[in-house]
């Protein structure tokens, strides 16, 4: 009878404001309280692992930078533990204020990852991607480069 339909929308009814008035005591107007302050210890870092694991599910289903690999599945090649495990050693190397970390400490996350590279692999596949060695990178951009040295080594 009285309920609301879907979409109405209308002013309460002086019946329905006295349901939900409550007496302030005398002079205050307005409730007023503070919402506490809530951060997230490392926004960035939740980011990058969000991102990573976007990225490695799409391997898995054997989609890459938007075309499809083939019919048949990629094999899993980075599991969730050895991902978590890579993001644990990558936040141990980075700069807990700019969660980046140097672009030649790559190796010691990608060896996280099942990728065991000699220094001068290392030093190539940074050359090859045209990456600076002073250049910090992020985590999830760590895990772009193994997925494709995966990929890579999967064609």
């Amino acid at each position: 009878m009285n309920q609301a339909r879907c979409g109405e929308f209308r002013d309460p009814t002086n019946e329905e404001q006295l349901r939900f008035l409550k007496p302030l005591p005398k002079g205050i107007r307005v409730n007023e309280f503070e919402l506490p302050s809530l951060y997230l210890a490392n926004p960035n870092g939740v980011l990058d692992v969000v991102v990573s694991e976007i990225r490695m599910d799409a391997l898995h289903r054997g989609h890459s930078r938007g075309g499809y690999i083939s019919d048949q599945p990629v094999q899993i090649v980075i599991d969730q533990e050895s991902l978590e495990q890579a993001n644990k050693v990558f936040n141990e190397l980075a700069n807990p204020e700019t969660n980046l970390m140097p672009a030649y400490r790559i190796g010691d996350v990608l060896h996280e990852l099942g990728l065991y590279l000699s220094d001068q692999d290392i030093y190539d596949v940074v050359t090859q991607l045209k990456i600076p060695e002073y250049l910090e990178i992020s985590f999830s951009e760590t895990v772009e480069i193994g997925t494709y040295i995966h990929e890579q080594r999967n064609k």
